[in-house]
């Protein structure tokens, strides 16, 4: 047992000077007002949901950015034995009122597989749902570029089609 806990501690260390001289070459390669990043989830269990969403911004003045984000979500509920795939993109914008705190807009486009009740499951066709989504962030810098990033958002156009419920929260890393 002291053995497995050491070599999560070295496995943890190893990533963090990775994720160091990561960030320092971004800095020699990317333009200093281009921003990289994103958001990585995921669930196991009985309900499993794994989604990955990178994103690329711009900042167009020091407390200004904007953007655009790619998604994906595998959905798998091993009660009812349904799944689900979920793609899609969107448009966003970002402006820090103070430091760390900032407030987020964003349109979103999603293609997910229509739910029939009638027959408990996902069928064949697939929908576009449009997401307006608002909120406020908490940006924590972890070195000269790379931040944390947590926002709390609420979907203006929700129906019951949409695949999330407010509030959706959001962590995701910067560069």
């Amino acid at each position: 047992m002291l053995r497995t806990k050491y070599f999560f501690i070295l496995i943890l260390l190893q990533l963090n000077f990775h994720a160091v001289s990561q960030t320092e070459e971004m800095q020699r390669i990317l333009h200093p007002k281009v921003v990289l990043g994103g958001n990585f989830g995921l669930q196991l269990g009985t309900i499993t949901q794994i989604e990955v969403s990178p994103l690329v911004g711009y900042k167009v003045l020091k407390p200004w950015q904007v953007g655009v984000r790619v998604s994906y979500t595998y959905f798998k509920n091993f009660n009812y034995d349904i799944s689900n795939h979920l793609y899609g993109y969107s448009a966003w914008t970002r402006i820090f009122v103070f430091q760390k705190i900032f407030g987020h807009a964003e349109y979103e486009q999603l293609s997910i597989q229509r739910y029939d009740p009638n027959i408990g499951n996902y069928t064949g066709d697939r929908l576009w749902i449009t997401g307006l989504l608002v909120g406020i962030g908490y940006s924590r810098m972890m070195g000269e570029r790379a931040a944390a990033n947590m926002s709390i958002l609420w979907n203006l156009n929700q129906i019951s089609d949409t695949p999330y419920s407010n509030p959706v929260i959001r962590v995701g890393f910067y560069f």
